[in-house]
């Protein structure tokens, strides 16, 4: 169904075909690329996709030429077909567009090495699981810790929220 609709992946342009997977909603991943869509399916005809996972060799970063906005933007986006049939994505990084979605909380709470700029900040929160030896026995705990995930050029950093003082919130880099 894929194959016919859009022989060639949007992102890689490869011809290799697709994996479709799914019970409840359909999706597609590039053999190639491994870029992930689920489809949108009536009477047999696929309407809409969402980008579900980004290309693995990067190119999420590539600027779609229509908004010169990078590809990882329109994730979770329900897009109609001929979207995916017209997409042109210029192989640069808009760097101008990245850096201005990164707080100035955030950039002041980092420190970059010569040369590291910092792209990207998406909020979110994560699992902290610890172990405890308490009178003999090992117990499990396991909490939320809220933050932000950061990415620069040279790495992907989880900032932990940290409560300092009276009421005030104040972001550290994680280890």
């Amino acid at each position: 169904m894929m194959q016919e609709e859009i022989p060639k992946c949007p992102i890689c342009g490869s011809t290799n075909g697709y994996k479709l997977s799914g019970i409840i909603g359909k999706y597609a991943q590039c053999l190639t690329c491994m870029t992930k869509w689920r489809l949108f399916i009536k009477n047999r005809k696929i309407l809409e996709l969402t980008l579900h996972e980004l290309p693995k060799d990067g190119s999420g970063v590539y600027t779609l030429i229509s908004t010169k906005t990078p590809l990882f933007t329109v994730i979770g986006k329900c897009l109609s077909i001929d979207f995916w049939k017209n997409l042109k994505l210029d192989k640069k990084v808009n760097w101008e567009f990245l850096s201005k979605n990164v707080s100035s909380d955030v950039s002041k709470a980092v420190i970059t090495e010569k040369g590291e700029k910092l792209l990207h900040q998406w909020e979110g929160s994560r699992e902290v699981r610890e172990k405890k030896v308490i009178k003999g026995n090992t117990v499990e705990s396991t909490t939320q810790e809220s933050g932000i995930l950061l990415l620069s050029t040279q790495r992907l950093r989880w900032l932990a929220r940290r409560e300092r003082g009276f009421l005030k919130k104040k972001l550290h880099r994680f280890y």
